[in-house]
């Protein structure tokens, strides 16, 4: 019985395998994302039985350069995106996007510091409009 199960659990987890770079595949080469693909990517996450793999799959698709503003902003409210590791990718790209504006504020610039992610404070330290407060009160 344990051999059985085993197997299954191998089974199991190729298919995972597959599953994820199929939801993979459907971001790779997209510059950009329609709305009925995304709408259906993240059905298809929905529907998987792995909220695991499902989440990792959602976690491709927050980080991709194709998803728009408005797009994560259209998505984000959704269930699926609830759980805390997908609302730290939310809140990450957020900040990336925030950061392309021309200045920082001390709002945008406590939010880089607090996140604590390297791809962040990175960008945040690659703009020159950063006040010499801002980076004092750190």
């Amino acid at each position: 019985m344990s051999k059985l199960s085993g197997t299954k659990s191998v089974t199991t987890t190729i298919l995972n395998i597959y599953r994820y770079a199929a939801f993979r595949k459907l971001l790779e080469g997209a510059g950009s994302i329609d709305d009925l693909t995304l709408d259906r990517y993240v059905e298809l996450a929905e529907l998987d039985e792995d909220q695991e793999m499902a989440e990792a799959a959602l976690g491709l698709l927050l980080r991709h350069n194709g998803l728009t503003e408005q797009q994560l902003n259209r998505i984000k409210t959704r269930q699926i995106f609830a759980t805390r590791p997908l609302q730290n990718i939310i809140e990450q790209v957020q900040l990336l996007h925030e950061l392309d504006s021309p200045t920082v504020t001390d709002a945008v610039f406590d939010r880089c510091v607090s996140i604590g992610k390297s791809e962040v404070q990175r960008k945040l330290l690659s703009k020159s409009k950063i006040s010499p407060e801002q980076l004092g009160s750190h």
